[in-house]
């Protein structure tokens, strides 16, 4: 039997020494464990020195690689206030009601931080934006449109005030979209409402009282692209949608008078929507004539129906130039740039009548026939080719007028989109319909007869000159003037809708 002792002990090193035995069955040896509470017990050996003096030269170097980056992030981690730079730590024991926002996050939890964004740096692909201290009710953002608008398409309205809520509505180009939901979109809404998930991670996001420059920070960026990809998974789950469906023709973001601008509306989008669906634009101003070139937008593609104007703006702007002039003789210039401004469709052109002889006061227009276009609107909903642009003029004009004490006497509305054309003229069941040729127009005059109670709208259909009106039934065709109801017309669209399949078919036929 062999023993064998770790160490060396020497005389000169006194400590408490404690000796335990072993057997080793297989080495046929005794191994010796010290404990002592002082000292190891080592080996006096030079290389043994060499690795404890490595070892400790190495934990030095890695200690002060480690305070160097912890000082170089706290630098980062600063955030942009109204008085100046505050770093992370400055306001950790500090709370500053009505500027900083408590948000929910891993790497910075318990912390207090601003949202306001430093207008030097670029985000999103906005290279070149130049942000300005405006504040704007909402802003509008431009969508790459398909040929065909999708057959979800909606209006998504966020509104950060006390009250969350996402409002969701069919697009701008499609009859009553103004005032009532689609039976989808209105669960959809529903639930959204009654999401708790969804307020805690939007006020999480954006603060009721955010008192800056209408700008967020990369991290209030990054909070709106994560808010818009919660969103679109629970659009996806509860609507049973493909993402490639997820393309909103009209998206509006509001925050009552602070509402956020370009780069936190681009953010949300930039979650919501699938990739390439979302146009980047650089520009200096965002406005909700974004295609105007006042605005410096005339360089952006926009042929996307229904995206830029709205029924408020148009209003607006018609009452604005009413109060220019005498109600009874407004000035034609100013009736021909307001609606010049304000039609929804691009390859869409609205004019006034020349010889137009004054204006009728009208408390309400087309009564009588309000509740026929309740009733038309809830029965459409989403039909696969109401994407080209069914009831443009119904949708977009009398909707508007509606709330307007001065209309005209009469309106005409030009359209040169060849799908739209080729959509009316089946529904008119033209004989020998063909794919219009390059060129082709249809107009629509809009007549409102004056010295009635109900004053009634009446519309003559004009295809490349021709009169096709007398395809409308109950058109009184044998009136010289060759009118028809405009509510005759509109049975007639709703009654073609019900029998949508064939004429899909033959519409895609064509496309």
């Amino acid at each position: 039997m062999k023993m064998r002792l770790i160490g060396r002990l020497q005389n000169s090193m006194p400590m408490e020494l404690k000796i335990q035995v072993e057997r080793n069955h297989q080495a046929k040896e005794l191994v010796l464990y010290a404990e002592d509470c002082q000292y190891p017990l080592l080996r006096k050996s030079k290389g043994n020195y060499i690795l404890l003096a490595l070892f400790f030269g190495a934990s030095a170097i890695l200690f002060c690689f480690f305070i160097i980056i912890w000082i170089g992030h706290l630098e980062e981690l600063q955030v942009f206030h109204s008085s100046g730079q505050r770093t992370i730590r400055s306001l950790e024991n500090k709370e500053e009601e009505g500027q900083l926002t408590k948000v929910n996050r891993s790497f910075l939890d318990d912390l207090q931080y601003n949202l306001c964004h430093s207008p030097d740096e670029p985000i999103l692909g906005l290279e070149g934006f130049v942000p300005t201290g405006f504040k704007l009710q909402q802003t509008h953002i431009l969508i790459i449109p398909g040929e065909i608008t999708p057959n979800i398409s909606g209006k998504i309205t966020l509104n950060a005030t006390r009250s969350t809520s996402l409002y969701c509505e069919q697009a701008d180009c499609r009859f009553g979209a103004f005032n009532r939901l689609n039976p989808k979109l209105k669960v959809f809404q529903e639930k959204i409402k009654s999401d708790k998930r969804f307020q805690k991670e939007f006020e999480s996001n954006v603060a009721n009282d955010l008192a800056c420059h209408n700008e967020l920070s990369p991290l209030g960026i990054q909070r709106m692209v994560s808010l818009g990809e919660f969103v679109k998974d629970v659009y996806l789950k509860d609507l049973k949608l493909e993402s490639s469906l997820i393309q909103p023709k009209h998206i509006k973001l509001s925050r009552n008078e602070e509402s956020i601008t370009a780069k936190s509306s681009l953010a949300f989008l930039f979650g919501l929507l699938s990739e390439g669906h979302l146009r980047k634009f650089n520009t200096s101003v965002v406005s909700r004539n974004l295609c105007s070139e006042k605005h410096g937008m005339s360089h952006v593609d926009c042929n996307c129906p229904g995206l830029y104007r709205t029924e408020q703006n148009f209003r607006q702007q018609l009452f604005h130039g009413l109060k220019k002039g005498d109600n009874s003789n407004i000035p034609m210039t100013v009736l021909h740039q307001i609606l010049s401004n304000s039609c929804l469709y691009p390859n869409f052109s609205c004019f006034v009548q020349n010889g137009l002889e004054g204006f009728a006061i009208v408390k309400e227009l087309i009564k009588n026939e309000n509740a026929f276009y309740e009733k038309l609107s809830n029965d459409i909903g989403f039909v696969d080719f109401v994407n080209v642009y069914l009831y443009p003029f119904m949708n977009n004009l009398i909707q508007t007028f509606r709330h307007a004490d001065y209309v005209f006497e009469k309106l005409f509305l030009r359209f040169v989109d060849e799908s739209f054309m080729f959509y009316m003229l089946n529904v008119l069941k033209l004989p020998k319909i063909t794919w219009p040729r390059p060129g082709s127009r249809i107009v629509f005059e809009l007549y409102k007869k004056s010295g009635q109670v109900f004053q009634p709208y009446y519309v003559r259909i004009l295809f490349n000159g021709a009169n096709v009106s007398k395809f409308v039934p109950l058109c009184d065709i044998h009136s010289e003037s060759g009118l028809c109801r405009l509510k005759n017309f509109a049975e007639l669209l709703h009654f073609k809708t019900s029998t949508k399949k064939n004429l899909h078919s033959a519409y895609q036929s064509y496309c």
